[in-house]
């Protein structure tokens, strides 16, 4: 019986898809994998590998994200939910310590642990901090509105899309905004709606377990969109959370709050009011300057970031002596946040393997070849 379920939701990314397959492999988890491509891939609709399960199905477009995500959570049979990137890996290791987290705190909505980013040096693939401090990020206030206000006005928030969560709040959450048009709009609104509900269904506080490999470029924003939300996407995002939010409680009618969705506005609005505070002069000499400036300091980074690269490669102790939180190998990653446990020391271990082996994702052929050694079964 699978312990929890990972939704991962990408488009033209199979290859991606099949090596995300091959890191679940024989373990006890379900995959549905949520694709927005034009074209059905041929891995066939469903499958396993050992314990590991999972499904494919596909609703086309750019712009489907939040249809592609109310239909995967439908489909979603256990108690726990996860969501991945399809370039990036959710330890499984970490997503075990997770919902041990979640099963001993009622009060948590969400739980997830350290997350890190892949750096590739001259010579090796390595791990550095993604979020520094910020992986410490907590949300404890007893008031749901006071949970919602530290987490839109505190410059140090966090994501929360990839923590693992309960499948039933995620559905309830899924489902409420299905059919919000995204055309033409932020590529933020997706994360702040979840954002928006998670910490008004309870608390969240980041553990010290590995748990989030960050890999691969980020998502851009799609031409011809804007890249910060608006006054009336803070407005629908707002009446949408809310909405969520009391559909929620009448489930569970001992944590009922009264919320307007007006409060939530005014909360999520303070952004808009951040980025009118920066005074722009738009003058040509002032215009040239800055675009020097910002060369010359590109310029700086780069020479600094080789140096590094050259330093780490060749003289590695001394590179940690000068920089205890640069570059670090996936072993020495181990030793340092794995406190003993052979079981996320071996996790990481395979995911090295397979990024190292399958950079660019996995072919058709190698995906069959591997299976095959894997006691898989297609249909």
């Amino acid at each position: 019986m699978a312990l929890a379920t990972a939704i991962i939701l990408s488009i033209n990314k199979h290859s991606e898809l099949r090596r995300q397959l091959l890191y679940y492999a024989n373990k006890p988890v379900h995959l549905i994998l949520a694709d927005g491509s034009s074209d059905d891939w041929i891995t066939g609709n469903c499958g396993s590998i050992g314990e590991m399960t999972w499904e494919y199905f596909r609703i086309s477009g750019s712009k489907t994200y939040l249809k592609r995500l109310a239909e995967a959570s439908r489909r979603v049979q256990t108690e726990y939910v996860f969501l991945v990137d399809h370039e990036e890996c959710i330890l499984w290791s970490g997503v075990k310590a997770a919902v041990a987290f979640l099963r001993d705190n009622k009060d948590h909505s969400c739980a997830g642990g350290r997350a890190d980013t892949t750096q590739l040096s001259r010579r090796r693939i390595s791990l550095v901090p993604h979020y520094n401090s910020k992986n410490k990020f907590c949300l404890l206030e007893e008031s749901a509105l006071g949970r919602f206000q530290t987490a839109f006005q505190s410059k140090r928030t966090r994501d929360l899309t990839y923590q693992v969560k309960r499948s039933s709040d995620l559905r309830l959450f899924a489902e409420t905004v299905e059919n919000v048009n995204l055309v033409g709009r932020s590529r933020y609104i997706p994360e702040y709606l979840q954002f928006g509900f998670f910490v008004l269904v309870g608390k969240y506080c980041g553990q010290s377990f590995p748990y989030w490999i960050r890999n691969g470029g980020s998502t851009p924003t799609m031409l011809g969109d804007p890249d910060l939300p608006t006054r009336a996407d803070y407005e629908e995002m707002s009446e949408l959370i809310v909405k969520a939010f009391e559909k929620r409680c009448s489930n569970d009618r001992a944590h009922k709050i009264d919320l307007d969705f007006s409060n939530l506005n005014e909360i999520m609005s303070w952004k808009l009011e951040q980025k009118k505070s920066f005074v722009v002069d738009s003058s040509d000499e002032v215009q040239r300057s800055q675009v020097s400036s910002n060369v010359f300091s590109r310029s700086v980074s780069s020479m600094v970031l080789a140096a590094g690269q050259i330093l780490y490669d060749c003289l590695p102790n001394t590179y940690h002596w000068l920089r205890p939180d640069g570059y670090q190998t996936f072993s020495m990653y181990s030793s340092r946040y794995s406190n003993g446990s052979q079981e996320v020391i071996q996790d990481l271990a395979l995911i090295e393997k397979i990024w190292k082996k399958f950079p660019s994702g996995v072919s058709i052929a190698e995906f069959s070849t591997h299976c095959e050694s894997g006691r898989s079964h297609f249909q």
